[in-house]
């Protein structure tokens, strides 16, 4: 999109917060006022250009399931980005990992924010371990928006893939 557009989308979703800021909890059935939010927060986002091209964005609820997913998985991970929402984080953290992953989610949820390597399982059973920023409750409360960039592939032997 053009950046000309921006004004547009910025105002697509601060109406989009206002509107579900505005309506008790209870009220947003199944999410769509949430959802809404999301997704004006992404298109904004992706035309300011904030986001890299090799960079996989995670959108985590509070239950480790991914509510929204872009940047380029299909190509770093083999998974599309449709494919991994609705997905606990489980799903594409590599098994030997599972008790670091539980250990890094109490640390977030604790501190708010983290930082430092990830490894991430690519559908082909490659290890992608990523550099990655967290922070919580972003772009709504109780998502958590988790930024990936490669930092190296690794087989499940721990070599390097070239």
């Amino acid at each position: 999109m053009a950046s000309q557009n921006l004004p547009a989308l910025l105002m697509l979703w601060r109406d989009a917060e206002v509107q579900w800021g505005r309506t008790p909890i209870g009220e947003d059935a199944g999410g769509k006022l949430r959802r809404a939010v999301i997704d004006a927060w992404q298109e904004y986002n992706t035309a300011a250009g904030t986001f890299g091209d090799d960079e996989i964005v995670l959108l985590a609820d509070d239950t480790m399931t991914y509510v929204a997913v872009f940047g380029p998985t299909d190509r770093l991970l083999g998974w599309t980005s449709e494919s991994l929402v609705g997905q606990p984080i489980a799903a594409v953290t590599p098994p030997d990992s599972i008790e670091f992953m539980a250990a890094s989610w109490a640390e977030f949820n604790l501190r708010g924010e983290l930082e430092g390597q990830y490894p991430l399982l690519a559908r082909d059973g490659r290890r992608v371990v990523t550099k990655f920023r967290a922070r919580a409750h972003q772009p709504v409360p109780g998502v958590h928006l988790s930024r990936h960039w490669v930092a190296e592939e690794v087989t499940d032997a721990g070599a390097e893939v070239a």
